[in-house]
């Protein structure tokens, strides 16, 4: 298997138009909200080389909780290890310090991501029923510091 060479840099919108998502709805979405996540929040591209492999964008939805969202590349599936979700932990780590609860909203049919966000320290809270615009049920899951 080849050496990665990751890193994770600051997201600009030039990133998700390079990168190979793994489908174009996904793709539309995050230019839909890229704009306002670059105006009033933070992301993180992590990149092997030059190529980008996955996008963290943060939302701040009140001054004590913040919402995740995460969009992977096509190769995110070969390429997906450990380094990639400790570059992530690192990532939830300094959210932790600013924000008291960091949240998202995951399809519950995706069990990859289901099981990506639980790995990330969030835990489910409940499902929201024919959330999604497929009429798929997400769940909300949430990490809070007490």
């Amino acid at each position: 298997m080849k050496e990665l060479n990751l890193k994770r840099i600051k997201y600009n919108t030039l990133h998700a138009r390079i990168m190979l998502f793994r489908d174009r709805n996904e793709y539309e979405m995050l230019m839909n909200m890229s704009p306002y996540a670059l105006d009033n929040g933070i992301g993180w591209t992590i990149i092997d080389g030059n190529v980008p492999l996955c996008f963290l964008l943060v939302s701040p939805l009140n001054p004590n909780t913040c919402e995740l969202h995460f969009f992977a590349s096509y190769f995110l599936d070969k390429q997906f290890n450990h380094n990639i979700l400790k570059l992530f932990k690192d990532v939830m780590d300094e959210l932790s310090v600013e924000y008291g609860r960091i949240q998202a909203t995951v399809d519950a049919s995706n069990r990859r991501n289901v099981r990506f966000a639980e790995r990330m320290g969030l835990k489910c809270e409940g499902v929201l029923h024919h959330f999604g615009m497929d009429g798929n049920d997400y769940y909300i899951m949430a990490k809070w510091d007490h």
